[in-house]
C-alpha cells in the first residue's frame, strides 16, 4: 500500500482506489512512513563518507487534499511542486529541501522542520521564488533551516521554535508571530546579494504584536510598515542610527562603556544594520541590555534618556 502510496504521489496521479479513508475530505495518510533518507557510509577517492540513501524526490507534481499528519518524510526533495490543503501536522520533515515550490492553505502544526530549506537555491537565470500562503508553523521546529527568497505571506509562527534563525532574503507579508522569538534575523535584501530586484523584504503587515524578541536583528529594514509589540518588555525607537550614535558618543564620554557592555554591543549592531533613516525603528528587549538587574535598569534608563534627541 505504502508503495502504490508513493509512486502514486511522484508520478502526480490520484490516490483513487486504494481503500483509503478520509479526514475532514482529505486522504488519510496520518502516520505513514513516506520513505526517509538515512546516511550510509561509502568509500570515496580513499576516505570514508556519508551519502542519504532512500530519499524521496518529487517532481512537477500537485498535492492536494492530503492529511499526511504524524508521517516520516524525512530529507524529502521538492521540485516545482504544489501542495495545496494538507495537513503535515506532527509530521517528521528534517532536511526538507525545497525548489520552486508553491504551498498554500496548508498545516505544519509541530512539524519537525529542522535543518529544513523552505527557499531553495537556483541558480538566478532560472529562479522563481517558493511561495507559502496561508501556511500555518504554529509551535513547529524551525532550527536549523535554511532560507533563501521566498515568500511567506499570511504565515502565522505562533510559538515556532525559531531559535537563531536567519530567514535571509525572504520576505514577510503579513506573517504572524506569537511568543519568543530569539535571536532572529530577518533582512532586507539576502546578504551579499548582486542582483537586487525590487523593494525586497519591507515586512509589510508582518504582526509582532504578541512576540517576545529577543536578540533579534532587522538588517537594513525600518520596520515602518511592521506591527511592533506593546508593553514594558521592550524599547522601541525610531532613528535608530541617529539614536545608536548618540547613545556611543555619551557612553564613551561619561566613561561607562566598560560597566553597559551590552548596551555597547547592541547599539554598534544598529548601526551595523542601518538603514539610517528617519523612519527606521529598532526594538531591544530589555532583558537583553545586561547581564543583572542592576546594569539592565541602568542601560534601560541610559538608552530611554536618548530617545526622541
Amino acid at each position: 500500500m505504502t508503495e502504490e502510496v508513493v509512486r502514486r504521489l511522484r508520478e502526480g496521479r490520484p490516490l483513487d482506489g486504494l481503500d483509503l479513508g478520509t479526514v475532514e475530505g482529505r486522504w488519510d495518510l496520518r502516520g505513514v512512513v513516506l520513505g526517509s533518507a538515512v546516511p550510509k557510509s561509502i568509500r570515496v577517492a580513499g576516505r570514508d563518507a556519508s551519502v542519504l540513501s532512500g530519499t524521496v524526490e518529487l517532481d512537477g507534481v500537485v498535492l492536494e487534499g492530503l492529511d499526511l499528519a504524524g508521517c516520516d518524510w524525512r530529507n524529502l526533495r521538492l521540485t516545482d511542486v504544489v501542495l495545496r490543503n494538507c495537513v503535515l501536522d506532527g509530521a517528521q520533515l528534517r532536511g526538507l529541501r525545497v525548489w520552486r515550490v508553491d504551498v498554500a492553505d496548508c498545516s505544519f502544526v509541530r512539524a519537525d522542520l529542522r535543518d529544513a530549506s523552505t527557499g531553495g537555491g537556483t541558480p538566478f537565470w532560472r529562479r522563481r521564488p517558493s511561495r507559502w500562503t496561508r501556511v500555518d508553523f504554529a509551535g513547529a521546529d524551525l532550527r536549523g533551516s535554511a532560507h533563501g527568497d521566498e515568500l511567506f505571506t499570511d504565515c502565522s509562527f505562533d510559538h515556532a521554535r525559531l531559535d537563531g534563525v536567519d530567514f535571509w532574503g525572504a520576505r514577510h507579508v503579513r506573517s504572524r508571530f506569537v511568543g519568543p522569538v530569539r535571536e532572529v534575523s530577518f533582512h532586507r535584501y539576502a546578504p551579499g546579494a548582486v542582483l537586487r530586484n525590487g523593494p525586497g523584504n519591507q515586512m509589510v503587515g508582518v504582526d509582532f504584536s504578541q512576540a517576545q524578541l529577543d536578540g533579534c536583528s532587522f538588517w537594513g529594514l525600518d520596520l515602518a510598515e511592521a506591527i511592533l509589540p506593546e508593553g514594558d518588555q521592550h524599547v522601541i525607537f525610531a532613528n535608530k542610527v541617529q539614536v545608536a550614535r548618540a547613545v556611543l558618543a555619551d557612553l564613551e564620554r561619561q566613561g561607562l562603556g566598560g560597566r553597559l557592555v551590552s548596551l555597547r554591543v547592541i547599539m554598534e549592531r544598529v548601526i551595523e544594520e542601518g538603514p539610517n533613516t528617519a523612519v527606521a525603528r529598532k526594538v531591544v528587549h530589555r532583558d537583553t541590555l545586561g547581564d543583572s538587574d542592576g546594569e539592565r535598569r541602568e542601560a534601560e534608563a541610559f538608552l530611554r534618556s536618548h530617545i526622541g534627541t
